[in-house]
């Protein structure tokens, strides 16, 4: 489960994708126990889905889908651009249960056991 998020905007002002994982909106509702929300991009990729909030090490993340997407089951993870990316990866693969055979696509940095 995700906590509420503490932070409108992301910590250092900036964040970055990590991973994109495959899952459908129900499986994300209930690995995080949020609802997912609507919106429109800024940066012309059009209509998106997503939730976002902290996980118990108080670091902010995203998961976030392009509704025109050609992966209709494919979420980005985002997270604040100062954090460690293997440590939060851990964090989030662990904490929501998230499989390896979820992964899609990683950061090179980032090591999955």
């Amino acid at each position: 489960m995700l906590q509420k998020n503490k932070y409108e905007k992301w910590p250092s002002g900036d964040s970055q994708t990590i991973m994109s994982v495959s899952l459908s909106d129900s499986e994300l509702e209930q690995c995080t126990g949020q609802c997912l929300i609507e919106g429109n991009s800024d940066d012309g990729l059009g209509k998106w889905i997503g939730l976002g909030g902290d996980l118990p090490s108080g670091h902010p993340i995203e998961f976030l889908k392009h509704i025109e997407s050609p992966c209709p089951t494919e979420y980005v993870i985002n997270i604040d651009i100062e954090a460690n990316i293997n440590e939060l990866a851990k964090e989030i693969m662990n904490h929501l249960k998230i499989t390896k055979k979820n992964v899609i696509w990683k950061l090179d940095d980032i090591e999955i056991t």
